[in-house]
């Protein structure tokens, strides 16, 4: 498997979706996920250091559901890509074991960053699905002066 952050949370190449870019932790590909406006707002927010939001969000009430009941959330494993669409599951443990449930991947990096779990790639997703980053020489601070 392999573990990836979250990049930046913005809008599609045509300014149509929103999305969260997840770059791969030891090498060069990412992966952009759609994502819905709340979900967005949720993971920009945290990034930015908002953890009071005043009212929890939904992803802040899971997580402290999970806590309350004596879990944690191991990790987010993005596991699928069917019919253009990702499928994700919330990897859990708790007083009765480990626990697997099916997740939208936006609300498992939600939760994750709350969290401070690890999100995972398959590799089957990662052929599929990631992309390589890029990487197009910077241009100098200061052009050479003409001489």
């Amino acid at each position: 498997m392999i573990e990836v952050r979250v990049k930046l949370v913005g809008l599609d190449p045509r300014g149509e979706q929103r999305v969260v870019v997840l770059e791969e932790v030891d090498g060069d590909r990412y992966l952009s996920l759609p994502v819905g406006p709340a979900e967005a707002e949720a993971i920009a927010a945290w990034l930015e250091g908002e953890r009071d939001p005043g009212r929890p969000l939904a992803h802040d009430l899971l997580h402290s559901v999970i806590q309350k009941f004596g879990g944690r959330l191991r990790r987010v494993v993005i596991t699928e890509l069917r019919h253009d669409a990702l499928y994700a599951e919330l990897e859990l443990e708790g007083p009765g074991g480990p626990e697997s449930l099916p997740c939208r991947p936006s609300d498992g990096v939600a939760l994750a960053i709350r969290a401070g779990a690890p999100v995972l790639v398959t590799q089957q997703v990662a052929g599929q699905a990631m992309r390589r980053i890029s990487r197009h020489p910077r241009p100098p601070d200061h052009p050479p002066a003409a001489g």
